[in-house]
């Protein structure tokens, strides 16, 4: 038997990606990959219904990654600061948490996501620290944060 043309549905790895047409025999086709619904027979109709999704989707990725690129630029030039009670040796009474940055960066006007932030553990000692901050799938930026210490001497 001929092999028939199918559009993949969703990723296989054997296979090749979602909107993909491939060539796959009948009965893999009609015995495994159309009733677990990873793929669908080729018709004309869906076809085009699959490539006018595929350019609208394209279309909403181009315009997303260019307000995170215009984001970028404003993280890169943005630096925030925080002042903390210190003990010895510089380390920070409490920390500097993803939530800290997020809310001085809203209030530069700088409007971003707790869970865009790449900061594995808080900050918990005093400096300059470069933060990543993922806008888009590979669109990042950082933002400098400048943490100062103050001793109890200081603060009396």
């Amino acid at each position: 038997m001929a092999a028939v043309e199918v559009i993949l549905l969703k990723n296989i790895d054997s296979l090749g990606e979602m909107g993909r047409i491939v060539r796959v025999k009948p009965g893999f086709a009609r015995n495994f990959l159309i009733p677990r619904e990873l793929a669908a027979f080729a018709t004309k109709r869906l076809v085009k219904q699959f490539e006018h999704s595929k350019r609208v989707v394209e279309a909403k990725v181009s315009k997303t990654r260019a307000i995170a690129e215009g984001l970028a630029k404003k993280i890169n030039n943005t630096k925030v600061q925080f002042e903390r009670k210190v003990g010895e040796h510089g380390k920070l009474f409490g920390s500097v948490t993803s939530g800290d940055i997020v809310e001085a960066l809203a209030a530069k006007s700088v409007v971003v996501d707790k869970k865009q932030m790449i900061l594995p553990t808080p900050i918990k000692a005093a400096g300059k620290v470069k933060v990543p901050v993922r806008l888009f799938r590979d669109v990042q930026a950082e933002v400098l944060v400048e943490i100062k210490g103050i001793t109890a001497e200081e603060e009396a």
